[in-house]
């Protein structure tokens, strides 16, 4: 249901910055806490949790940065959803797959960070290169 909940407000014209800070922060919040049961609960190596948990909210932060810009960062594929699909695969069959997942979407997640970094910086030169 997350998914679509963005979607959903827009196409009934009722999105706005506000909503989109509560989704952000709330979504933020969500993987934290999952993080925290992966660590604890479910022995996933630290140093996978951390990445994946810190290029996450680093996301976050960097979409806000791009929608101030005026360049709305729209990530198509939803890291979090996966990150639900692969815990409830490990809590219902036991599989231990959290660790590779983890390594997998970090990689996944570092190149996103990279395309974003990249639009930002062509955001703010742009920006300075209209104001000199």
């Amino acid at each position: 249901m997350d998914a679509f909940d963005g979607t959903l407000a827009r196409f009934q014209g009722t999105a706005g910055r506000k909503g989109f800070l509560v989704d952000a922060w709330s979504d933020s919040a969500v993987i934290v806490l999952a993080s925290v049961f992966m660590y604890w609960i479910m022995d996933a190596q630290m140093i996978l949790v951390t990445v994946y948990t810190l290029f996450y909210l680093f996301l976050n932060w960097l979409s806000f940065k791009l929608e101030n810009l005026g360049r709305p960062y729209e990530i198509v594929l939803r890291p979090r959803i996966f990150l639900y699909l692969s815990l409830t695969i490990d809590l219902a069959v036991g599989s231990e797959s959290v660790g590779v997942f983890l390594l997998v979407m970090s990689v996944v997640m570092g190149l996103i960070v990279a395309v974003g970094l990249w639009m930002w910086w062509d955001s703010a030169t742009r920006l300075v290169g209209k104001k000199g």
